[in-house]
């Protein structure tokens, strides 16, 4: 009886991860699951799309935060982005910065649309 941890297991467990990957079509990064869950509310899924792209600084003052604004096309790609305000933390600044780059695009509503700007405030 093999277990999925045996060296064989394990090499035919990421084999078959990278087969996956190399599937997907150059231009589709991951997204979270609610991304495509329209029995998500639709809030939640355009904040689920962002805070996925999020890596946490690990020290952080309860007190940091980041106000970011983002426009996107009718289509739901990003087009660009700004910091409007901050508490100061570099730290905090350079995580969300990162993580509005990693932004590709947000989820179309029900309707097929997006708002054109909306704005996030990110806090640890």
């Amino acid at each position: 009886m093999r277990t999925l941890f045996s060296p064989l297991g394990l090499i035919s467990l990421i084999s078959f991860t990278l087969a996956q990957a190399q599937t997907l079509p150059q231009n589709e990064t991951a997204r979270p699951w609610s991304f495509y869950d329209s029995s998500v509310p639709y809030r939640q899924r355009i904040a689920d799309a962002v805070k996925y792209n999020l890596i946490q600084p690990k020290a952080l003052s309860k007190d940091a935060f980041v106000l970011v604004e983002v426009s996107v096309d009718p289509k739901g790609i990003k087009q660009n982005y700004r910091i409007i305000d901050s508490s100061g933390s570099s730290e905090y600044e350079a995580a969300v910065e990162l993580a509005m780059i990693r932004l590709d695009r947000v989820p179309l509503d029900a309707e097929g649309k997006v708002p054109e700007k909306f704005r996030f405030r990110f806090v640890p």
